[in-house]
């Protein structure tokens, strides 16, 4: 609702850094995104739910991401937000599907939620989700009605927290940091899981006999391209002070908190905001470049390639 390595040959590498002049996911027509990121955005318009998402140009299984939320400067109710598992083309015959890790420091207190939403439209929808100017993604006929906005076809599925009338969960002590400066941090691990075991580049090749098969998967601009799809995989999400902690505060998504057509598959990433009116929100998102786990055909047998991006 709340929308709140393998080592590589340099041909192949090369290949990988320019998978980024591709096309990004923009549903962003505000720059919303760019001007938290640069000091700050506040809502000051007439609309009282300001949403923006920015995806990756290139399609992963998985990747962390840091937010880092500048609490001096933020107020109001806002979110700041991770999107991974972003399959669709955001119409209204192939609208977004993706998950949502959001972030926010309210009442002095750090707080998050997780969610997986089904049927979101975005620009080229004949409504606009993430622009309608009501609390919910998913909004029932009776709620678009007291907004006086158009009911959509959008259906979030909650993680964290579970229960029907709570939106947030308070981030238990420790799996964060606010520094003297303001500064509110939270890294989130995202741990691809075949079964119970976690891909790994020591494990990957076995794994890949198994379970992973081979689907076609087609962009936004039309293009259909190959993707790889696990068919018995979960995400693990775990929030942690730092990407060195050992532990923090984890949660799976899978067909058993989801759907049964639920699927983790190569697909983008990318920042989500929400800024209600009068609210601010600042502070920036980082995607380490040793977590990306990004597949590639080749003409031997390794079809997943564990190597650096150097941009998102």
């Amino acid at each position: 609702m709340k929308l709140s390595k393998v080592l590589l040959s340099s041909a192949v590498a090369a290949a990988l850094v320019f998978g980024f002049a591709g096309c990004k996911t923009d549903e962003d027509e505000d720059g919303i995104i760019e001007q938290i990121e640069k000091g700050g955005y506040t809502n000051n318009t007439d609309v009282q739910y300001k949403r923006a998402y920015v995806s990756t140009a290139t399609k992963h299984l998985a990747a962390d991401c840091e937010i880092a939320i500048d609490t001096k400067k933020s107020t109001g109710k806002y979110t700041m937000g991770y999107i991974f598992n972003q399959i669709g083309k955001g119409t209204d015959d192939k609208p977004y599907s993706f998950c949502v890790v959001g972030v926010r420091y309210f009442n002095n207190k750090a707080q998050y939620f997780i969610s997986y939403y089904t049927g979101v439209r975005g620009k080229k929808g004949s409504v606009n989700d993430f622009t309608t100017n009501a609390g919910d993604f998913d909004i029932s006929a009776e709620e678009a009605k007291s907004w006086g906005v158009e009911a959509n076809t959008a259906k979030e599925y909650k993680i964290e927290p579970s229960a029907a009338s709570e939106y947030w969960t308070d981030i238990p002590a420790g799996s964060y940091t606010l520094g003297d400066d303001g500064i509110l941090k939270v890294y989130i691990d995202l741990a691809v899981l075949s079964g119970e075991t976690k891909i790994t580049k020591d494990n990957y090749k076995t794994y890949l006999n198994k379970t992973v098969t081979e689907v076609d998967d087609e962009d936004e601009d039309g293009k259909v391209t190959k993707v790889l799809k696990i068919t018995d995989g979960s995400y693990k999400v775990t929030l942690k002070a730092s990407a060195n902690a050992a532990s923090g505060t984890s949660r799976t998504i899978s067909t058993e908190n989801t759907l049964s057509s639920f699927v983790v598959q190569e697909a983008k990433l990318g920042k989500y905001a929400m800024v209600q009116k009068d609210a601010n929100a600042s502070g920036t998102w980082t995607f380490p470049k040793d977590s990306y786990i990004k597949a590639a055909s080749t003409e031997d047998s390794d079809v997943i390639i564990w190597g650096e991006e150097i941009h998102n």
